[in-house]
């Protein structure tokens, strides 16, 4: 997959004041991929609007919403969102199938052409939040496990967990 696009209703951006707008990196969506009992479970988020309790979240992505991009509680945004998720279904539905017949290691070559996290450094937490490891990241083993170099110049391969840029 070079690159997910979908065609969305033609609009001006207003300027907004909008913090997650302002940061270099807002983040607007969001992609979650486990093993589950033989199975893998892939969940895809896109943030259309803020909770009513933000919450605040650290790390350099802060949250971006449709609704920042001008989308309002509109037929539009409803348009907006249905598109965004046909063209995924779109896209995935090869890779799946590729998945499905040889495993990540049918995938990680197109993976590593698109990671935007090789060669940066990153924190692993685990789903409590806590600190796994600090690493370089080295690619992705054809398992699809994170390969850091860590500080000590020791390799490792970590299979689950969330990551954060340092």
């Amino acid at each position: 997959m070079d690159c997910l696009s979908t065609e969305l209703p033609a609009r001006t951006f207003p300027q907004t004041n909008a913090p997650s707008i302002k940061n270099l990196y807002s983040k607007l969506a969001g992609i979650s991929s486990e093993v589950h009992a033989g199975g893998i479970c892939v969940g895809i988020g896109v943030n259309v609007e803020p909770p009513e309790d933000a919450m605040e979240v650290g790390g350099k992505n802060a949250p971006a919403y449709l609704t920042d991009l001008g989308f309002g509680l509109t037929r539009e945004r409803e348009a907006a969102i249905n598109a965004v998720g046909d063209a995924v279904l779109h896209e995935f539905e090869p890779l799946y199938r590729r998945w499905c017949d040889g495993g990540f290691a049918a995938l990680s070559g197109e993976f590593a052409e698109h990671s935007m996290l090789e060669g940066r450094f990153v924190r692993m937490a685990n789903q409590l939040g806590e600190v796994v490891c600090e690493g370089t990241v080295r690619g992705v083993d054809a398992s699809g496990r994170l390969i850091l170099r860590l500080e000590d110049g020791e390799t490792k391969a970590v299979a689950s967990g969330e990551v954060h840029l340092l």
